[in-house]
């Protein structure tokens, strides 16, 4: 019987993750570094998905942050959601530091409680507390203020504020001056006059405001890279600590940037003739042996010089490759919102089946499951028609999960028949099998998750049902 035949209808669709619990019920779902984290037993609940589709939070700061802490810091999170950067910063501190997070919730302090204790995180401290302004201290209790909670748990090293970070730094003067912790700043449509005057603020105090430019796992000025709509976060750094991040790695200076902008050579444009060389000079100029200022300086500038002379994505639908390319230096720049518009043309070709790379190109974003723990910067490499035209559809199937809705939670109809095409390839990895069988489940397709050989290299392999024995 073919799968549309076995296909239930949407109201018999089991939706629970573990079939063998009631979908009200707590389950745990192991993500990077081991850590467990309660989520509900529920395929509709997006924070559910995400964590069991990537074993990971979508947002990218999070593998920052966890580059960023050492074994001792103390960190302050005041708005730890589900737990997962909480938790996972914790465990990369160890014993003699701390992770502080608050949770004005009686039931999200519960979750954190029991978090701590089903992993054995010490140095997770949850807190009931609200951070407010001083205006509000005793007007919504538990509230408290960022100094409070500094000069009784401080210092920290860093701080992770909420949705009205302006409000939280009045109450936070002197953590700024004192503790000069690096900062995290939601961003987003319903925060984005706060998250200004809160930059406004911060500047006064010494610090410089930075965006995460998700190629090359490093932050950099605003002025830097490209910054659109699609930003989770901003990363505040005090100037004088700039200089050690930038020896780690984590975040391109501005002087050097500014100096790097003097060195980098013109580069011809995607269409002239000659791509394969061109091609070549790409993947040298992303290459990690290069200081981190150079390859931001020359992505950048390859990205206008290209954009320059096209009057539409559509002009490279006859070059998929270099659209491809394109793409991908766009995503790694950190122009999120351009990259999806140069993907819509190559999403085009492949419905119709016309999806031929026939020259060396760049993958749109890296396989699934490559970075592994490292957390650390992407290894670009050319990929060429040799890799098999699956391993090129399946990236592109991939890029479109992660860039559209961060995960594939609102992509079964348009991504699930191109999975399920593919599940036998050899470029098919345990993040495409379980975003493959989350789709399978949704749709009524399965029942239960299948102990397929790429699922069972998944973390949450415990998830997936034993094979039955033969009678």
């Amino acid at each position: 019987m073919t799968g549309r035949g076995r296909r239930r209808s949407a109201g018999q669709a089991d939706l629970r993750l573990d079939p063998t619990r009631r979908r009200g019920e707590p389950i745990e779902i192991e993500v990077t570094g081991g850590v467990r984290i309660l989520a509900a037993n529920d395929l509709d609940a997006m924070a559910s998905w995400v964590m069991f589709e990537q074993e990971d939070w979508y947002e990218l700061e999070h593998g920052w942050l966890r580059r960023l802490v050492q074994p001792g810091w103390r960190v302050l999170d005041t708005v730890p959601g589900c737990g997962i950067l909480s938790a996972t910063l914790a465990r990369r501190i160890g014993p003699s530091g701390a992770v502080l997070a608050c949770d004005p919730l009686p039931a999200g302090h519960a979750r954190l409680q029991a978090i701590r204790a089903g992993n054995r995180l010490d140095p997770l401290i949850p807190l009931l507390a609200q951070i407010a302004s001083p205006e509000e201290i005793g007007v919504a209790p538990p509230a408290t203020t960022l100094d409070r909670l500094a000069a009784d748990h401080g210092p920290f090293e860093l701080v992770r504020l909420g949705p009205d970070p302006l409000a939280m730094l009045a109450g936070g003067r002197q953590l700024l001056e004192s503790s000069r912790p690096t900062l995290v700043l939601p961003i987003g449509p319903a925060n984005g006059g706060s998250v200004g005057e809160a930059g406004l603020l911060l500047r006064e105090h010494g610090y410089a405001l930075h965006h995460l430019l998700p190629g090359f796992a490093a932050v950099a000025p605003l002025d830097a890279g490209f910054l659109d709509d699609f930003t989770s976060n901003l990363i505040a750094c005090p100037l004088e600590r700039q200089a050690g991040l930038a020896e780690r790695g984590l975040l391109a200076h501005a002087e050097e940037l500014a100096l790097a902008e003097l060195d980098v050579p013109p580069l011809p444009g995607p269409l002239p003739p000659g791509w394969p060389d061109l091609a070549r000079r790409v993947e040298a100029g992303l290459a990690a042996g290069l200081p981190l200022p150079a390859r931001i300086v020359w992505t950048g500038r390859l990205v206008r010089t290209w954009l320059g002379g096209l009057r539409d994505f559509v002009d490279l639908m006859d070059h998929p490759a270099r659209l491809t390319t394109l793409a991908a230096l766009l995503a790694a720049a950190g122009a999120r919102g351009a990259a999806l518009e140069a993907m819509r043309p190559l999403l085009h070709l492949l419905q119709e089946g016309q999806l031929r790379l026939d020259e060396p190109f760049l993958p749109i974003l890296p396989w699934a499951d490559q970075a592994g723990e490292a957390d650390g910067p992407v290894w670009w490499k050319l990929a060429t028609a040799a890799d098999g035209p699956e391993a090129t559809e399946l990236g592109l199937i991939h890029a479109t999960a992660r860039l559209v809705a961060h995960s594939g939670f609102h992509g079964g109809a348009f991504l699930y028949p191109w999975l399920t095409r593919y599940r036998h390839s050899n470029a098919f990895t345990p993040e495409l099998e379980r975003r493959r069988q989350l789709f399978a489940r949704r749709l009524g397709e399965a029942g239960s998750f299948e102990p397929s050989p790429a699922m069972l290299r998944s973390r949450n392999a415990r998830f997936a049902q034993p094979p039955r024995q033969a009678a």
